[in-house]
């Protein structure tokens, strides 16, 4: 075998690679192999942090409290028991008040009994007051979670205030000299028949600080010390434990943080940290930088020019006081006017979709302090407390900490409050301090941009040197600068050893990338090329993948919504709308229906009638570029006028009446994508071909870079991996006519439609305009409802050279388009010595070609050889996951007729009778208890456990039978005097009543009696203890399995494991006298015949679903949730007797696609 090459696509949760062969000069001769697999996007880290958070909460809380409490017994010689609900303390004289806030309250008065002092003590270490933590991310950033921890954040701090007045207005109500305590404050709500406990579904509950509950257990402990009889036992060193044990806090794990890029050493000699974004010398250099960018457009021409050292210096100074600097901003700092005739910026070119034009963000610690009125104070400071003052607000969460650190930096309060709230950005620079200072001399020395300024501070990144390998090794060993978490200690695992990238879905990709490419590299051998496509979110986090979804489906109605509304009552064509005619109303909207040349409005019927067209503002033949940034809705007049000029080139000396300042305003509004090609030099960027054909088919991006050094490792040619640039391939893909190609194979598999005759008139394809929107955005999808088109793109990544993009060119300069197979080969034929020694891709059996590759056609993939599927799926084997519904259940008692039925109460939110999908019928079982309470009366009769209700619980029932029944009227009564503006529907009705009633109730919560089978999860202590917990035996929690077992009578049985029951201690081992057959998990590949006739094949699929009586299987290669997928593509088997008629055969296979192990056919 000659040269071969890869042909690498990475997405989200997908990974494909393409084998290709290569003649000596690198062009592609022939596909040899390829796989795509499937696997599941990785968490994101939010989440995860969650979970982790809300675990590690409350094992910290668990154990804080059992060392006080120990320590407390021990202190004031009590029972292990002292702090039980029902107190039950031998030979203690107890009076009536029990209640833990009362006893506070009067611990701030008068000495406490042991027994009191310490419930007293574990209340307050239980309600130790909340920290008022600050939200770190900057106030632009777009993350959901930084959004909501913003909101969160500055809602408790005003409950907090709210709540410091309260206790100021109780303290002053009493004669204090100080505010009232927390515990006095409750006390008081206790006594006016008000909660106490805090609850955060409570909206009117006040908020306690930190220093607000130190405060009182300062007071509290003062107060008892002063008791002669506490004295010998409250020493000064004890109320110093004590105090330390109440407050504790575990210091959490600092976040790993990655090196200096540069491997700058800092003074100790170790490599330095990457500096954080929102320290001082990071913003300043920021600032340079950004300032150093800056250009001056010419009114009249729309040449550019940077800032002098004078000018850069002046808006630099205002940027560095904490000023934004805007276009105007600009101008009336360097004087240069206003009006139509004064010089603009690059920052008044709004970018597209924003409501306001760019703008350099001003030092965001001065701002704060601007603001604050107290920027001479920052500004005075030296630059060690500079440094000091960013470290407090970039890294303390706890406002109260920042506020008194600030304040002791000789800020008033109201100006340290201010500053303290200040957004300070998130994340860290990919240089540490001393490389950011070297780059930041250069660029104060000159008007230079930051990769310039890096060139002449003389500073290289060493990770360049890319070491060799057989195999691909774990990424960390290579891509170290990257990594953070490393321990370097050779017997850690790698992940340990060398640390992982922090982005969950790079990790998971690399890690996969590394499984398929070391599975070809033993088949094939080493590539001599390498072509990767890379997902344009792979390097995106979860929010930020759902953000870019969601806008991008926002643009999608608005657009539709825009062709509904352009088309309204208008003369619509006889013909269905084309790809030309729904771009040209595209940009009718973007360009608010006026030529972008002529400024003249533009009719719906001249987007039909021949009178406009599409341009290319720069020409297509020298650009290559399609996007929407490059193309013009003009008259028909007006393009022919401009011909292949650029705009400048066709209108700098004007256009009918039109000098071209008012042409430049036009194409400002389009945004600095579009505006920069009306500049005089928008083409000195193509001028050297070989230039522009390395940058238009290389991914410059980030995640491009380190995916190129990580594979150069295993390439024979170490300059052989190419980061192919996604344009580029959109573009080879239909100029080799593979753009239908996924849609033609699921069509001949049967998994979709064929689609209407081309040319078929409007009546017969899609009626109305609407419709045609309908057709032409499920068309848009089914590209992806077959995995293969993941391979299909790794196929044309590998099939990618340099000189395709050549190729590109001289077919554009021959077509505004691409061309189709005839017109392709006339250019082909035209231009013999360019298209000489191509290969594959441009003959015209390269369809064919792929397409076999694709369905694995055994006349070109025989023998066994051959790969099972070309599409790869992760069965989930692991047993982890939900076991059960998350329940709050409390039993009452069991059925004395049937030990796994109980009588149980749930507490529940009266708002859940408002969400319901019926609120009436909710609202009449809310006091069905007809069963529970004669189950309860069994129970009662023969002297079985009870857990509930005291020594009469048949009457607590009766009690909370009537509070329920008094709710359903309560709610029922204010249902009758519902306002109009409700409406009158019955569940608006109800759900307002209930909604209503509990806002002037106050009442959040109801107690739920119901009748379940249930399973016991965590014993009592004594076997006729009340439960811990239960779970029902109808779980919402997923099933692990199926099983298929020859029982002890030889029979063939089969049966569904849930992942509950997985989880107890043997749930995996088959049953005593069981020979297991099959087991099946979600995802696991079954061959089987694909139906009953005669004509049946076996095909390979996938379990995607398992219950007891009813299996669904997909098409391994089916990409659809089984839920959308058509009836005659998914496979439904609601029996033993239907699935072994299937002959099914478990499949495990190997990264490549090819057979593993295959077990025997189940019939």
């Amino acid at each position: 075998m000659g040269d071969i090459g890869w042909g690498i696509d990475v997405g989200v949760g997908s990974l494909s690679l393409a084998v290709v062969e290569l003649d000596a000069r690198g062009a592609p001769i022939g596909l040899l192999d390829g796989a795509a697999e499937i696997f599941p996007a990785s968490a994101g880290a939010a989440e995860r942090r969650g979970h982790q958070s809300m675990r590690t909460q409350t094992q910290r809380r668990s154990a804080r409290l059992r060392m006080l409490k120990g320590r407390l017994a021990a202190l004031l010689d009590l029972p292990e028991g002292f702090d039980a609900p029902t107190p039950k303390v031998p030979g203690e004289e107890r009076g009536a008040e029990t209640s833990r806030v009362v006893l506070r309250a009067r611990g701030l008065r008068e000495p406490l009994a042991p027994v009191d002092l310490a419930r007293a003590i574990l209340h307050i270490a239980k309600n130790r007051g909340q920290r008022l933590t600050r939200a770190m991310g900057g106030k632009d950033s777009a993350s959901a979670e930084d959004k909501a921890a913003r909101k969160e954040a500055a809602e408790a701090q005003g409950r907090a205030q709210r709540t410091t007045d309260l206790l100021r207005a109780l303290g002053d109500e009493h004669g204090m000299s100080r505010p009232a305590h927390p515990a006095e404050l409750l006390q008081r709500d206790a006594e006016a028949g008000k909660p106490t406990r805090l609850r955060k579904d409570r909206p009117d509950a006040p908020v306690f600080t930190r220093q607000m509950v130190e405060a009182e257990f300062d007071a509290l402990l003062a107060t008892q010390v002063a008791a002669p009889a506490r004295r010998a036992i409250l020493t000064p060193d004890v109320v110093e434990d004590l105090r330390a044990a109440v407050f504790h806090e575990a210091k959490g794990k600092r976040p790993a943080v990655g090196k200096c890029r540069f491997r700058k050493p800092g003074p100790d000699g170790a490599i330095e940290d990457r500096l954080p974004i929102g320290s001082d010398l990071f913003q300043t250099k920021r600032i340079y930088e950004e300032v150093n960018n800056l250009r001056l457009i010419d009114p009249l021409t729309g040449a550019a020019r940077p800032l002098n050292l004078a000018e850069r210096d002046t808006v630099v100074a205002a940027a560095l006081a904490g000023r934004d600097i805007s276009g105007g901003t600009v101008r009336t700092l360097l004087g240069l006017g206003r009006g139509r005739d004064a010089w603009q910026t690059s920052l008044d070119v709004a970018e597209t979709g924003r409501k306001a034009a760019a703008k350099i963000k001003g030092h965001q610690i001065a701002a704060a302090f601007k603001k604050a009125d107290a920027l001479n104070l920052w500004e005075t400071m030296a630059e060690e407390e500079r440094g000091a003052v960013a470290d407090l607000l970039r890294e303390e969460e706890d406002f109260e900490r920042v506020l008194a650190g600030l304040i002791a930096r000789d800020l008033a309060s109201e100006a340290a409050r201010s500053v303290a709230n200040a957004p300070i950005a998130a994340g860290r620079s990919a240089a540490g301090p001393t490389a950011t200072r070297l780059i930041l001399e250069q660029l104060k020395a000159d008007v230079i941009s930051a990769y310039e300024a890096t060139r002449r501070a003389n500073l290289k990144d060493p990770s360049l040197d890319i070491p060799r390998f057989d195999r691909l090794p774990y990424y960390g060993t290579v891509l170290t600068d990257s990594c953070v978490g490393a321990t370097y200690k050779g017997h850690d695992p790698l992940e340990m050893q060398f640390g992982r990238i922090p982005n969950p879905v790079v990790h998971q990709a690399l890690n996969r990338l590394r499984r398929m490419g070391n599975a070809f590299l033993k088949r094939y051998g080493k590539p001599t090329r390498i072509c990767i496509e890379l997902a344009r979110d792979l390097n995106k986090s979860a929010d930020e993948r759902e953000e870019d979804e969601r806008r991008a489906a926002a643009n999608a109605r608005k657009n539709d919504a825009y062709i509904l509304r352009l088309l309204e009552g208008a003369a619509q064509p006889k013909r269905r709308l084309s790809r030309d005619d729904r771009l040209k109303i595209k940009l009718h909207r973007l360009q608010n229906g006026r030529c972008l040349y002529t400024g003249q409005e533009l009719s719906v019927a001249q987007l039909f009638d021949g009178t406009t067209a599409i341009d290319h503002i720069l020409p297509r033949a020298d650009t290559l570029d399609d996007g929407l940034a490059n193309l013009a809705l003009s008259t028909r007049r007006a393009n022919d006028h401009k011909g292949k000029r650029t705009p400048y080139s066709a209108f700098s000396g004007g256009y009918l009446g039109h000098d071209y300042a008012q042409i430049l305003e036009q194409a400002k509004a389009r945004g600095p994508g579009v505006f920069w090609r009306f500049q005089p030099d928008a083409m000195d960027r193509f001028k050297d071909r070989a230039d522009f054909r390395e940058r238009f088919l290389v991914d410059t991006r980030y995640i491009g870079k380190v995916a190129r050094r990580y594979l150069t490792t295993v390439c024979a040619d170490p300059n052989g991996v190419v980061c192919v640039n996604g344009r580029l391939t959109a573009l080879l893909r239909r100029h080799w006519g593979l753009d239908g190609l996924i849609r033609e194979v699921m069509t001949e598999d049967g998994a979709l439609p064929a689609d209407p005759a081309p040319g078929a008139p409007v009546e017969e394809a899609a009626p109305t305009v609407a419709d045609q929107i309908a057709h032409r955005r499920e068309r848009e999808k089914k590209l992806r409802f077959d995995h293969r088109h993941h391979l299909l793109d790794a196929v044309v990544a590998g099939c990618t050279t340099r000189w395709d993009v050549q190729r590109i060119h001289t077919i554009a300069g021959r077509f505004d388009r691409a061309p189709d197979h005839a017109e392709l080969k006339e250019v082909i034929e035209a231009y013999l010595d360019e298209f000489q020694g191509a290969g594959l891709p441009w003959h015209s059996d390269f369809r064919a070609a792929v397409k076999a590759l694709l369905t694995n056609d055994p006349a070109r993939y025989g023998g066994d050889a051959r790969p099972a599927s070309r599409v790869l799926r992760k069965p989930d084997h692991n047993p982890r996951g939900k076991l059960h519904a998350a329940s709050n259940y409390g039993a009452i008692c069991r059925d004395p007729g049937d030990p796994n039925i109980f009588v149980v109460t749930q507490h529940k939110s009266i708002s859940d009778l408002a969400a319901a999908t019926d609120p009436a019928k909710a609202l009449a079982g809310l006091d069905d208890m007809g069963r529970a309470k004669a189950i309860l009366r069994a129970a009662v009769e023969i002297g079985a456990p009870r857990w509930w209700g005291g020594d009469d619980p048949l009457a607590s029932l009766a009690n909370l039978h009537r509070d329920l029944a008094g709710l359903r009227e309560a709610i029922l009564a204010r249902a009758e005097s519902v306002p109009e503006s409700v409406g009158k529907s019955e569940r608006e009705r109800l759900k307002w009543a209930i909604e209503e009633e509990a806002e002037k109730s106050r009442r959040r919560r109801y107690t739920k009696v119901s009748v379940m089978a249930a399973r016991i999860l965590k014993p009592g202590p004594t076997p006729d203890a009340r439960p811990l917990l239960l779970a029902p035996t109808k779980t919402d929690g997923s099933n692990h399995c199926l099983d298929i077992v020859r029982d002890t009578d030889g029979a063939v049985a089969m049966r569904v494991l849930a992942r509950l029951d997985a989880n107890q201690p043997g749930g995996l081992e088959p049953r005593p006298g069981e020979t297991p057959l099959m087991r099946l998990h979600a995802d696991d590949l079954v061959e089987m015949l694909d139906g009953d006739g005669t004509e049946a094949r076996r095909r390979l699929y996938r379990l995607v679903s398992l219950s007891d009586g009813d299996l669904e299987f997909l098409p391994v290669e089916e990409a659809r949730p089984v839920k959308q997928t058509p009836p005659g593509v998914r496979t439904r088997i609601a029996s033993l007797k239907a699935l072994r008629a299937r002959k099914p055969a478990q499949v495990v296979l190997d990264t490549t696609g090819r057979v593993r192990w295959r077990s025997p056919a189940l019939n």
